[in-house]
């Protein structure tokens, strides 16, 4: 075996330092709490990309559809306005061809097409001269599809300015369903129902009985998590919205078992693209849609904003 030199075994030395020192480094990184911190931020962006390259699934054809639509362009990442000029001339053509008739059965639809159409700067009440907001003032029909139909009359008339005649009935309606007699108490969506009501109830904290309503369902939502975590991806991202409404950092709110907070739950739901409705799932347009809006929900409360501010 040939006998290596002095300088050789120098040069040999101080390779195999760089290489520990670098291993080292590495291992340092992934220690810190940067990667934590980021990790969120950065499949916020993956998340809105797997929703613009699935785009063609914004359309008023089937129910939701106007969701991912609001979450993209939460995030900022719409950048190509055509996709608003297209939903808009879709939408006209169809309020038209059905007399201002969107859905006989849900009044949610009103909501969030309301919503989409603020977003995009144009006039909920004035669509090919159609009045969407009429339909979210029918109390006998928004009460009858449910609790979340209340609860998104009420974002949708704040977020748009629009008063409603019925909203003093759809607080009462929430407060009393969720909190005073706890109608909901065991259905299997309540921490859903609980995340979408505090994003209504949060435009309402001057009254003292919608005050006592957040403090209570957020102390629900702290101890279902530590108790029995959330069961989907859509779920969890219901609470984020609901803690950012109310001020809350869910990055920080550290209540679920092993001291994990809401956003660590919801990112064990990531997939490369996107989001998955639950841990043995692929990813999909609704769970990623939802964790989307979870995502800004927090980028707009770190910016002291409600992700519907108030008009």
């Amino acid at each position: 075996m040939k006998k290596l030199s002095r300088i050789e075994i120098i040069r040999k030395r101080i390779a195999l330092c760089m290489i520990m020192i670098f291993s080292i480094s590495l291992f340092l990184a992934g220690c810190s709490g940067e990667k934590s911190e980021t990790t969120w931020e950065k499949h916020r962006e993956i998340t809105a990309n797997y929703l613009l390259e699935n785009r063609q699934n914004i359309n008023l054809s089937s129910p939701g559809s106007e969701w991912p639509l609001i979450a993209l362009i939460q995030s900022g990442n719409l950048s190509d306005k055509t996709i608003y000029k297209d939903y808009y001339q879709e939408l006209c053509s169809i309020t038209e061809q059905r007399n201002g008739v969107l859905d006989e059965e849900y009044p949610t639809t009103y909501a969030r097409t309301a919503i989409t159409l603020s977003l995009i700067g144009k006039n909920p009440e004035d669509v090919v001269g159609y009045n969407l907001m009429t339909p979210i003032d029918d109390a006998e029909k928004v009460m009858a599809q449910g609790i979340n139909s209340a609860i998104y009359a009420l974002i949708a008339s704040n977020y748009c300015g629009v008063k409603l005649k019925n909203e003093e009935l759809y607080l009462n309606a929430i407060i009393n369903s969720l909190y005073s007699s706890g109608d909901l108490e065991n259905d299997p969506f309540v921490v859903d129902y609980y995340g979408m009501a505090l994003q209504a109830l949060t435009y309402y904290k001057y009254n003292p009985k919608a005050e006592e309503a957040i403090e209570y369902l957020y102390e629900r939502i702290k101890a279902i998590g530590a108790d029995e975590g959330y069961p989907s991806c859509e779920s969890t991202a219901q609470v984020i919205m609901g803690l950012s409404a109310i001020g809350k950092d869910a990055t920080k709110e550290n209540f679920l078992k092993d001291k994990k907070t809401p956003v660590d739950v919801l990112m064990e739901f990531a997939t490369e693209e996107g989001f998955k409705h639950d841990l043995n799932g692929q990813t999909d347009i609704m769970a990623s849609e939802q964790a989307l809006r979870a995502l800004n929900s927090i980028a707009y409360a770190k910016d002291g904003k409600l992700l519907f501010e108030k008009r």
